[in-house]
């Protein structure tokens, strides 16, 4: 049912993802130009423009990849660092989910958790 949503609900639905899997440390909506709609995050020094404007970026080259090697659209990009993983997870054609979990972090949980949250926005007209 789409509807009018309002940013604590975007909050409200961070908050869950992170109640749900203790090793996603940090949840940011964000859109495809940057601007942080909604964001969640445990972690200290993690800032919320930077994760805008660098999720931006990433999709932008994600994007400009996945057409590059003729693999269809763009669902997901993954990065993997000593520290953890960041997970970048289109939501429609202007939202993206970014995600920063620990390194114990469990890829599948975290597919089973991006696919129920990502059912859950796009009941809403985003």
């Amino acid at each position: 049912m789409a509807g009018f949503v309002k940013a604590e609900d975007f909050k409200r639905m961070l908050d869950e993802l992170l109640q749900n899997d203790p090793e996603v440390e940090g949840a940011s909506l964000v859109t495809s130009d940057g601007l942080v709609v909604s964001a969640v995050f445990q972690t200290e020094g993690i800032e919320e423009d930077e994760i805008g404007a660098m999720s931006a970026a990433l999709l932008g080259i994600s994007e400009r990849v996945v057409q590059d090697f003729n693999r269809g659209e763009l669902v997901q990009t993954i990065l993997k660092g000593p520290n953890g993983y960041a997970v970048a997870h289109k939501i429609g054609e202007d939202w993206v989910l970014v995600l920063i979990t620990s390194p114990r972090a469990k890829l599948g949980m975290i597919q089973f958790n991006l696919k129920a949250i990502t059912q859950e926005m796009m009941e809403f007209t985003l």
